[in-house]
């Protein structure tokens, strides 16, 4: 794998992590996650193939919990993130929201995972300006 590839596998992880916060991994969370990487693909020209590889592997492994897969995926995407671009970061940012928001309500769980990342990612975005 691509060392580029470790930010976009992991953040299919975060993605997981933020489907599973609630409990469960819900239908309109899956659909969301396709309906904004196939957008972010046509509109921004990046291929974000490995977020939904990572995200459909690691689904069938309900041995870890959102935390755990949460704090992997930070692992996995903090190998790869010296190629993270402002651009790409709206990008990630739009997309965890669109995860968060797919199946109502938010609960506290996947506010604090979503929170958890977003900061993450502006600490990072920070070291890029």
């Amino acid at each position: 794998m691509e060392i580029v590839e470790r930010m976009y596998y992991g953040f299919g992880r975060i993605l997981l992590a933020l489907s599973m916060a609630d409990g469960k991994v819900d239908r309109a969370e899956i659909d969301s996650l396709e309906k904004s990487v196939d957008s972010a693909e046509e509109n921004h020209k990046v291929d974000l193939t490995m977020v939904k590889t990572a995200f459909q592997q690691w689904k069938g492994t309900p041995s870890f919990s959102a935390e755990e897969m949460l704090r992997g995926g930070i692992k996995d995407f903090h190998l790869g993130d010296l190629h993270l671009t402002p651009e790409l970061a709206g990008i990630f940012r739009e997309m965890v929201i669109d995860i968060v928001h797919a199946e109502p309500p938010v609960t506290e769980d996947e506010h604090d995972l979503a929170q958890s990342f977003i900061t993450y990612l502006h600490e990072r975005e920070e070291n890029i300006k």
